[in-house]
C-alpha cells in the first residue's frame, strides 16, 4: 500500500512541502498550486525530488476556470475571495488571473483506491467548500490525515464557523487524524 502526500496550496515548496520532502516518508508527493509564478518556484525542487508531482491547478469542487485575487505581497499568498488580505497593507493594489481548477474530489476518487493519504490544505478560504465536497461525494475516505490552515476570517457571508464545526465532526466520525495548524 502507497503512502502519498497531496498538499494543497503548495505556494513555492519552501515551507512544509520541502521538510516532508527531505523527511522522504511517502512514497509519492502531489504539490498543487496554481499561482503560476509561484508554481515557476515551485518547479525548481523537482530535478531533486523524483517522487515529487506538480499540479498547476487550483483544487476546487468543480472543474472549471476562476478568477484568483493575487496579492501584492509573497506573504499573503492568493485566493478566489475578493479582498483576502485584510492585515496587507497594499489589499488595495491586488492583481487578479485567470486560473485553473480541478474537481479534487473527484481526482481524488479517479486517482486513488487503496492509499493511505496524507492531505494538506492550506488554500485561503477554500478548504471549507472542499472539504464538504469531499464528505458529500465520500473521498474524504480515502484520507488518513488532515493537517488543515482555516481561513474563516478571509470568507464573508457565509456562516463558516458551522461549517468548520460540522466538517470537524465528520473527520471525528471517521477517526481522520487532524492537524489545525497556524502561522
Amino acid at each position: 500500500m502507497k503512502n502519498i502526500l497531496i498538499y494543497l496550496g503548495t505556494h513555492n515548496g519552501r515551507g512544509e512541502l520541502s521538510t516532508q520532502l527531505k523527511e522522504n516518508q511517502h512514497d509519492l508527493y502531489y504539490a498543487f498550486e496554481c499561482n503560476s509564478m509561484l508554481f515557476k518556484e515551485l518547479k525548481q525542487l523537482q530535478p531533486y525530488y523524483p517522487k515529487l508531482r506538480l499540479v498547476l491547478k487550483a483544487a476546487w469542487v468543480h472543474n472549471d476556470t476562476m478568477t484568483l485575487n493575487i496579492g501584492s505581497s509573497k506573504q499573503y499568498g492568493s485566493s478566489f475571495f475578493k479582498k483576502k488580505h485584510l492585515r496587507e497593507p497594499s489589499a488595495n493594489r491586488e492583481s487578479t488571473a485567470t486560473v485553473e481548477c480541478i474537481d479534487f474530489s473527484s481526482w481524488l476518487s479517479e486517482n486513488f483506491t487503496n492509499e493511505l493519504i496524507d492531505l494538506h490544505l492550506d488554500i485561503e478560504g477554500a478548504e471549507y467548500e472542499v472539504l464538504n465536497k469531499m464528505i458529500k461525494d465520500g473521498s474524504i475516505d480515502l484520507i488518513k490525515s488532515i493537517v488543515v490552515e482555516w481561513h474563516t476570517s478571509k470568507v464573508k457571508n457565509v456562516d463558516y464557523w458551522q461549517s468548520k464545526k460540522d466538517i470537524l465532526e465528520v473527520l471525528k466520525e471517521k477517526k481522520i487524524d487532524l492537524i489545525e495548524w497556524r502561522r
